[in-house]
């Protein structure tokens, strides 16, 4: 059985957020993110430079600072899903 009418919503548009997310990264049209440019090689990249010892302290920053970014972005979807529902008064 499927959930509550608002959690199948909400799993729908949490997909078809992410199909349009990987779609620009597919055609090389998301915008950079702290200078960095995200793509189809964008992994490998990462691997490269964490395999590195020069460069191994950006890519852990980097790695970092995206999932500080995941983390904010959560945060702000939660308080937009607070917002949107209505108050509750006390009779």
């Amino acid at each position: 059985m499927n959930g509550p009418p608002i959690q199948n919503v909400k799993l729908e548009h949490q997909t078809n957020l992410r199909q349009r997310a990987e779609a620009l990264i597919k055609e090389g049209t998301a915008k950079p993110m702290l200078g960095w440019l995200p793509g189809i090689n964008a992994l490998s990249t990462l691997y490269d430079l964490a395999r590195t010892p020069e460069t191994a302290g950006d890519a852990l920053k980097f790695l970092h600072e995206l999932q500080v970014h995941q983390v904010e972005l959560d945060l702000q979807h939660e308080q937009m899903e607070q917002n949107r529902k209505p108050p509750i008064h006390p009779h």
